[in-house]
């Protein structure tokens, strides 16, 4: 899936609904240091999970439900 996407480096990705963030951790390595990934999840238990094997990766605890174009501003 992440070839799939072909992601440059330096890219910015939201993961949204990124459960304990395998995925975004496969997102922040095809963008590289110079890109930026964002994980949300609305599962205070799965983000901590996440957070704890990612701690270089910003994760935030929103319902994608509730996401609007201020998200990240």
């Amino acid at each position: 899936m992440i070839r799939w996407l072909a992601l440059p480096p330096g890219a910015s990705v939201l993961d949204a609904g990124c459960g304990t963030g395998e995925i975004t951790a496969l997102l922040c390595d095809a963008v590289g240091e110079s890109g930026s990934v964002t994980g949300i999840d609305i599962c205070p238990t799965s983000l901590a999970l996440a957070r704890e094997r990612n701690s270089h990766i910003n994760f935030v605890e929103h319902s994608i439900e509730q996401l609007d174009e201020s998200f990240g501003s």
